[in-house]
């Protein structure tokens, strides 16, 4: 923006400077004025074009700055969601790994329990065996 700032500055003092021509003299002031006039109008024009393509420009830009706000905001709703469902499944999981903890260790307890039990059965059934060879 400021190089066209700069173009259109430095075409103004050519214009200005042309305006003084020798040319300018010999045609006359009416007809320099004409030209001078017909001048600025093209660059006017040309000017005024080049201004409505970079307010489209801009235009366009503030359109897909819009679009991607909404979709930033749309994936932070998601993401959010997300974690919160990210949360609920790590405590679900840290509560099923307590209960497979605790159900090892029962069926641990269980297993000495019943290892302690059959050690008891063999060795009353060993007992049963000599007393009952001990009374014949």
């Amino acid at each position: 923006l400021e190089a066209k700032i700069r173009e259109v500055n430095e075409e103004l003092a050519e214009l200005s400077a042309a305006r003084h021509t020798p040319e300018s003299e010999r045609v006359g002031l009416a007809h320099a004025d004409k030209a001078r006039n017909k001048r600025l109008a093209r660059e006017v024009n040309r000017l005024s074009k080049m201004s409505l393509v970079s307010e489209q420009r801009v235009s366009d830009a503030e359109r897909a700055n819009r679009e991607l706000m909404d979709v930033i905001n749309k994936l932070r709703h998601g993401r959010s969601e997300f974690l919160k469902q990210l949360g609920k499944l790590n405590e679900r999981e840290a509560a099923m790994s307590a209960d497979m903890k605790h159900f090892a260790q029962a069926a641990h307890a269980s297993l000495d329990e019943k290892e302690k039990v059959e050690v008891r059965l063999k060795r009353q059934q060993f007992d049963y065996k000599q007393e009952g060879n001990h009374f014949e």
